[in-house]
């Protein structure tokens, strides 16, 4: 890594973090009204657990359908950009394939289940009489 790197490395990270820790003050996760409701008519926790791990994967699917479909525009634009040490152009072409869109809507999926998982896992725990009480 250059000098050049390594300065702009620790205010990027900076940056990265600090709208999460300002913008999100509790761990997120399941409503304990909609678990509390879930628990009382029977609902084992691995239903709840399953339950909301599909809602979360559904999220991050729509996520990446509209994903896709905002890059749509950008198919077939060319853009290129200039070495100034060796006064060279290099040319891109963006090109939308469906395996690409295909390899995104993946993508969203695993990280809605990786991102969903320990919420759900936590709001399954909860015990019921505890739940019940915040509606």
């Amino acid at each position: 890594m250059t000098t050049g790197q390594l300065a702009s490395a620790g205010p990027s990270a900076l940056e990265v973090t600090t709208p999460h820790e300002t913008h999100v003050p509790e761990w997120p996760g399941p409503a304990p009204r909609e678990i509390g409701t879930l628990r009382a008519l029977g609902f084992s926790q691995f239903r709840v657990v399953t339950a909301f791990l599909a809602e979360s994967i559904a999220l991050a699917v729509i996520g990446g359908v509209l994903g896709c479909i905002l890059a749509l525009p950008v198919h077939g634009l060319s853009t290129g950009t200039t070495n100034f040490s060796s006064f060279t152009e290099v040319a891109f072409k963006f090109r939308i394939t469906p395996a690409l869109m295909a390899g995104g809507l993946v993508f969203s999926a695993v990280m809605g289940a990786v991102g969903g998982l320990l919420p759900a896992i936590r709001a399954a725990r909860i015990p019921v009489a505890r739940a019940l009480r915040e509606i």
